[in-house]
């Protein structure tokens, strides 16, 4: 099991997406799971954090964002990476930030009950 979610998390899946309560997905039953997740997050949210920190182009910062999803990354203090983006004045990665946001679709979370 672990070597598949070390394959997927190699391949940029998404760790960053959140349940019908938005809070970000967790595996709490599978704690190794849980922890390969948590880490690959961290590390995901440092390297974005970091391109917006150095300065990199637009284009640079474009190779560590991974789409929408994206957005829910937070750091401990709750500081989006929109936030970081504007704290550091990087006008250029907040255009495109900007952009990706008004993209998003909504989408309508319901949960289905059975009654039988």
């Amino acid at each position: 099991m672990h070597l598949s979610l070390r394959l997927l998390l190699e391949r940029h899946a998404s760790t960053s997406l959140p349940d019908s309560t938005g809070r970000l997905v967790s595996c709490r039953a599978f704690a190794g799971t849980q922890f390969l997740i948590e880490s690959h997050r961290k590390a995901h949210l440092q390297a974005v954090l970091a391109a917006i920190n150095r300065g990199t182009s637009l284009e640079e910062f474009k190779k560590c964002w991974h789409g929408p999803s994206d957005f829910n990354l937070v750091k401990e203090t709750g500081d989006s990476i929109l936030l970081a983006a504007a704290a550091f004045a990087r006008l250029e990665v907040l255009k495109f930030l900007l952009r990706e946001a008004a993209a998003i679709k909504p989408t309508l979370v319901t949960s289905h009950s059975s009654t039988e």
